[in-house]
């Protein structure tokens, strides 16, 4: 294995480097030295390793407790700020074995002056579809991630609240993801919940529920009124007709037609169905 990438032009690997997902690249940097370089040390590879933090486990008062005593010692404080990835496996389980339940209010106490600035990015999605996302952790770690930039809670139940919450205490989150949410109360249309995102440029919330008012629906008497309107200073992928030059890309459902009108109405638009 290891002659055969030796015969390889370094363009090439760092092409085929940069096509690899996470999970590959971290096998791939343990097939030789050689590779291991390249990934972690070669100026050009630009798909780097990234550090994850990952928890396992069912207890918000286990994590928000073994969070504040790593942050006890100040070397161990400082090599948590290395990771940049937040990842929580069975996120639907998350405290159901807690007992008693803990208030919000508490793990902010415990977790006071708690603060991992090196994540950027937080998974906190479910892999199938499930109605009961612990809200707990969902509110309190906005406190503890104030670098996020991207977060992503596919199959989850979240409300308006909790994106709320990472608006206002994540000042820098730039990405939402939010696939196949069932949430019987949705999410707002007006991008209410959103709106103290001043840079969020993307928006991912196929298969969800939302809930909306008729003045967004009237296109005629509310103009000014359009899909996540409130959200809109700097964001780049949403569904609007009368919209912000900011829009650059629109992935709908839209019969042929539609798509035909908006081409007429916004040639800058690139439309996918």
């Amino acid at each position: 294995m290891t002659t055969k990438w030796d015969i390889l032009p370094l363009p090439i690997v760092i092409e085929i480097i940069s096509w690899l997902n996470q999970d590959s690249v971290t096998d791939l940097s343990l097939v030789s030295k050689q590779l291991n370089n390249i990934i972690a040390n070669e100026p050009g590879n630009k798909n780097k390793i990234i550090p994850v933090f990952e928890i396992r486990g069912n207890s918000a008062w286990k994590f928000a407790n073994k969070l504040r005593h790593h942050f006890l010692s100040n070397s161990t404080a400082n090599q948590l700020q290395v990771y940049q990835l937040m990842r929580f496996n069975d996120v639907h389980k998350f405290g159901r074995n807690d007992a008693p339940i803990p208030h919000p209010t508490q793990l902010l106490h415990i977790l006071k002056n708690v603060q991992m600035k090196g994540i950027t990015t937080l998974d906190i999605s479910s892999p199938f579809p499930t109605c009961c996302t612990n809200w707990i952790l969902s509110y309190i770690l906005p406190n503890i991630l104030p670098q996020l930039r991207g977060v992503d809670f596919s199959n989850t139940d979240i409300s308006d609240g909790i994106l709320q919450r990472f608006s206002q205490f994540c000042p820098h989150l730039e990405k939402i993801t939010l696939q196949n949410n069932n949430n019987t109360f949705g999410i707002s249309l007006s991008g209410y919940s959103m709106c103290s995102s001043k840079n969020l440029k993307e928006i991912n919330m196929d298969d969800t529920v939302f809930y909306m008012y008729d003045r967004i629906a009237d296109l005629n008497n509310h103009q000014e009124m359009f899909l996540f309107y409130q959200c809109c200073r700097a964001l780049q992928f949403k569904f609007v007709r009368n919209a912000p030059p900011v829009l650059r890309l629109l992935r709908s459902d839209l019969t042929p037609e539609n798509m035909r009108m908006l081409r007429l109405e916004r040639p800058g638009i690139e439309l996918v169905n």
